[in-house]
């Protein structure tokens, strides 16, 4: 299902209410830049970890982990309590370390940090299981329960002849017994994986390798994984230094330099420079790259875009100029005030970079110092942990090349309990998880590496220990049937705890039973069908002559959506499931829906062949175009298409060929009557350019480039730790470019430029800074009360809408402009730094019902652009250098300047 274009803006901001946890306002964040405190040469030079970090390589800036101090003990057993040997356990320490159990199913890893930990078991029969655990030195012996697992069924294929690969090796992230080699077919079933997020990957000679996410949360059962192998062409290179030294030891990894996601953006496997600095990577696909290099004393940096043509001839000399890289020394102090000998850090991303996932650990020394170098100049988080105490996350600015801080661990509680059936029996091997209950300390689960929630499996008794908890509320949910990794635990069973309580009972109900049969509108059945509950991912059934079933739903409210390629989707409401219910949906027919058919012709009118058709209600992409849900379709020997599948009302419509270029998006109303397209393609140019803040660039900031300010396509990259960015495929003709910054997990700010795109367009610069006195938003107390969630739009300009989507479309034509986006928790006001004095609209959002609603949370991803807006003006002025300015949602609002 097309999501509305206004979700792009305001998902993340959603999904952190939803599902997420950050710090307290009591441990806000602060800024720490340059020194907070002088340790003497000898402090410093006793600081260095013990061991050097070297980068794991590629696109996260992921360092080895020192040698820690800490050792986990455990052991794999059976249902029956039975210890199992020869299972395969690993620990997803960097880098990962796995082992053999022994003849009494024991393991043992030592030299392992304070931070939360992933462990995975699994057999070669099939079984399998995860536990996440926060280790301290009072972490008692674990025990893993096995359970009987999914199966993954991998297909590999050629990705432009479609057939099938033999002899390609697969491979799954963090499971490194799980290997294999395709047969004829192209085919491998890979056995026993556990529930949670699994990344395959796909290697084959004389291809590029590919990798794609899975989830995994039914537990049984087999899942198709498609993999498609592109021929590579070699690429080959050098790193050097500032004067043209060859750097020894640098991490290099070829990048998607137009991807926004983690799991898209590294493009191969990542390689190791050697004595004169020189690398290698076997094999890229087509297409437009740039390669990164991390190194433990330099800053992370990045070569000039390239093409690969994937033809098979090698490509290079790339270089890449590493510059100096900022350095953080700090210490770690206990609350006593004595230092924290052997604490372990863990240094991440803060602020836009949040997303590109800069994560480093180490180890303090016997004095609690220590030192982090090879850093990126931007906003870092750095946080302390050693057993029963944590310190909260300080945000450092290292723009000027280095800064110290001191770290002040804090007693950390738990909470214990036990998890029980509804019947009242205890239940072992349940998973548990503990995430803040106030709103203000949720942020991205992620985030961390030392863990920003509590997990643990329960024992034979269904007992449970929650450690590294701050004083404070928190939300403790339990499943037996779904990992933490999963969207479905989040569904789960849940009750509410203080830091403290020993004596919690959480109930696991049992998961209802949902089933029915889909039909076509010609009453045949669909060779696949595809079925979401709520914002779970979407199982898919084929071959089953349309028949459905799931197996786990969790009581509550739902909605349930199923669709057919081509076909429109079907939502039906599940208002009030009850555990162990037994749900037939019975007989669901999809309707056929309008297509949309036309014709494509070069730009001197000549039809074209194999031109490519995206259409949908919103087209979204990266630099090289946009991704259509359906995948588009392909124009035939005489240019022509059909779209199918459209849903009433106004769709967008765009073609494109690798070689003639892409067509102006056509806004076309879908329904009865319509008359063929004419789609004609003009060159694709490309663009660069550079986002800065306050004199300095931005890492990981997204830019949306729209064509004529439209809402409804928007192509979106990402910026690398120089600031830069670049759009290798744009129509040609006006855009707007809009710099979205992540300032905090609650409050983006978007910058708007215009700019007119050709084939050979100047690199744009995009200064995202403001200056002003500090604006906050609030909620009338009468609509303060109740309101779970609001989100707050404060925009440059008089903007008047009444939904979110026509607000969105405004917004989206505005250049140049700017607007903060920020997400109001149960009514609490949310301060914008540094806004410029001018005219703005306070734009608001109310969202009504309980957050832990599944099917409230679905409606407002899925929905969203439907949702009513409330507009009123707002005048900033020079000062006071607070002002307050409160929204009136429910109420006309009148003209006023913020107080």
């Amino acid at each position: 299902m097309h999501k509305p274009l206004s979700v792009l803006m305001v998902l993340a901001l959603v999904a952190a209410a939803l599902w997420l946890a950050w710090p307290t306002s009591k441990h806000a964040p602060t800024i720490a830049r340059g020194s907070m405190r002088a340790p003497s040469s000898a402090q410093r030079s006793a600081a260095t970890p013990r061991r050097d970090e070297a980068p794991a390589g590629g696109a996260w800036l992921e360092a080895d982990e020192p040698m820690g101090v800490l050792r986990l003990l455990g052991r794999v057993i059976d249902e029956e309590a039975r210890p199992v040997a020869g299972a395969s356990v690993s620990v997803d320490s960097v880098p990962l370390r796995s082992q053999l159990t022994s003849s009494d199913g024991a393991f043992r890893f030592e030299g392992l940090l304070g931070r939360s930990y992933q462990l995975s078991a699994r057999t070669e029969d099939g079984r399998a299981t995860t536990r996440q655990l926060l280790l301290d030195r009072e972490t008692p012996e674990v025990d893993l329960l096995l359970r009987a697992a999914a199966a993954f069924e991998v297909t590999v294929l050629h990705a432009t002849e479609r057939r099938p690969l033999p002899n390609a090796t697969v491979t799954v992230e963090g499971q490194p017994s799980l290997i294999g080699t395709t047969n004829a077919e192209g085919k491998l079933t890979l056995t026993g994986l556990p529930r949670g997020r699994h990344v395959v990957n796909a290697s084959h000679e004389g291809f590029a390798p590919t990798r794609v996410p899975v989830f995994e949360d039914r537990g049984s059962g087999t899942r198709p994984v498609l993999l498609q192998l592109s021929p590579g062409s070699a690429v080959f290179g050098r790193v050097v230094d500032s004067a043209g030294r060859g750097v020894a030891g640098a991490v290099v990894q070829a990048v998607v330099p137009n991807a926004l996601s983690p799991d898209t953006l590294r493009a191969g496997l990542a390689v190791e420079s050697d004595a004169e600095g020189s690398w290698r990577i076997a094999a890229l696909p087509s297409g437009t790259f740039w390669v990164n290099a991390v190194h433990p004393e330099f800053g992370p940096s990045s070569s000039a875009s390239f093409e690969v043509g994937g033809d098979g001839r090698e490509v290079g000399p790339i270089s890449v100029i590493m510059g100096a890289g900022a350095h953080l020394t700090g210490q770690v102090f206990e609350a006593s005030g004595s230092p924290a000998a052997w604490s372990t850090v863990s240094v991440r991303a803060a602020g836009a970079a949040a997303r590109v996932g800069v994560r480093r650990s180490v180890q303090a020394d016997d004095h609690g110092l220590f030192t982090v170098k090879g850093l990126p100049r931007t906003e870092l988080w750095v946080e302390a942990r050693l057993e029963g105490a944590v310190a909260p996350a300080v945000v450092v600015d290292l723009a000027e090349g280095e800064a110290d801080v001191t770290l002040l661990l804090e007693t950390a509680g738990v909470i214990r309990g036990v998890v029980v059936s509804s019947r009242g029996e205890p239940l072992p091997g349940a998973q548990v998880a503990a995430v803040p209950e106030d709103g203000e300390r949720r942020v991205s689960l992620g985030d961390s590496r030392i863990g920003q929630y509590a997990a643990d499996v329960s024992d034979d008794l269904g007992q449970f220990q929650l450690s590294g908890l701050l004083p404070g509320h928190y939300r403790v949910r339990a499943s037996t049937t779904h990992a933490v990794q999963t969207m479905n635990f989040w569904m789960g069973s849940s009750v509410v705890a203080e830091t403290g309580d020993t004596e919690v009972q959480v109930v696991v109900d049992a998961m209802a039973r949902l089933h029915g049969t889909v039909e076509l509108y010609d009453g045949s059945p669909p060779d696949v069908v595809i079925v979401a509950l709520s914002l779970a991912p979407p199982a898919s059934f084929r071959g089953n002559g349309g028949a459905f079933v799931l197996e786990d739903v969790p009581p509550g409210n739902h909605v349930v959506s199923i669709a057919s390629p081509g076909l429109l989707p079907h939502e039906v409401e599940l208002p009030g499931v009850q555990a162990g219910q037994d749900l037939d949906l019975g007989r669901i027919i999809l309707e056929r829906g309008f297509g949309v058919s036309g014709v494509v012709q070069s730009a001197d009118g000549v039809p074209v062949a194999g031109a490519r058709v995206n259409a949908g209600p919103q087209l979204t992409g990266d630099g090289q175009g946009p991704k259509a849900v359906a995948a588009g379709v392909s124009t035939d020997d005489a240019g022509h298409f059909t779209f199918p599948g459209l849903e009433p009302g106004v769709s967008m419509v765009m073609a494109e060929h690798p070689d003639l270029g892409r067509s102006t998006p056509l806004a076309v109303q879908v329904g009865p009557g319509m008359v063929p397209l004419l789609l004609e393609l003009r060159p694709a140019g490309t663009l660069s350019g550079i986002v800065t803040r306050g004199g300095k660039p931005v890492y990981g900031a997204a830019v949306v480039a729209a064509p004529g300010g439209s809402s409804t396509v928007r192509l979106a990259v990402a910026t690398r730790a120089d600031g830069r960015f670049q759009f290798d495929r744009l129509s040609e003709g006006p855009h707007v470019l809009t710099a979205g910054l992540r300032l905090s997990p609650t409050l983006q700010l978007a910058h708007r430029v215009s700019v007119d795109v050709g084939a050979m367009t100047d690199p744009v610069a995009i200064d995202a800074s403001t200056g002003g006195p500090e604006v906050t938003l609030s909620l009338s107390s009468e609509d303060a009360q109740g309101t779970p969630l609001a989100q707050m739009h404060f925009v440059s300009g008089d903007v008047r809408a009444s939904t979110l989507a026509e607000l969105e479309a405004l917004v989206s034509a505005q250049s140049p402009g700017k607007s903060w986006v920020a997400l109001s928790l149960q009514g609490r006001p949310v301060t914008l730094p540094d806004v410029n004095p001018g005219r703005y609209s306070l734009c608001t959002v109310v969202i009504q019902g309980k957050l832990e609603d599944p099917a409230l949370q679905y409606r407002v991803r899925a929905h969203a652009g439907a949702s009513p807006v409330s507009c009123q003006p707002v005048d900033v002025r020079d000062a006071p250098v607070q002002q307050a300015v409160v929204a009136w949602p429910r109420a006309k609002a009148e003209p006023k300047a913020a107080g």
